[in-house]
């Protein structure tokens, strides 16, 4: 399978989708995106590769939206 991502919401206006992992390396029914950017969101496609390497079509766009990572360097404290 390949799998593609591209920045926004699915059928965002200008949208270019780019190939995140390919391969024969990608066989799994799941496959995590390890490499987002907290507070964005995130369109994704997966295309079928055969053993001959023709590629199918792309699948039905399914969107991940991406909560924003926690704060850093952040100093709690608590009194009674």
């Amino acid at each position: 399978y390949n799998v593609l991502r591209a920045a926004g919401a699915c059928g965002t206006s200008g949208q270019t989708f780019a190939v995140l992992a390919a391969g024969p390396g990608v066989s799994a029914t799941s496959f995590a995106d390890t490499t987002v950017t907290g507070g964005q969101t995130y369109a994704y496609e997966v295309e079928a590769v055969g053993q001959n390497g023709a590629v199918s079509g792309p699948s039905n766009c399914a969107v991940g939206a991406v909560p924003p990572f926690p704060a850093t360097g952040l100093a709690v404290t608590g009194s009674q």
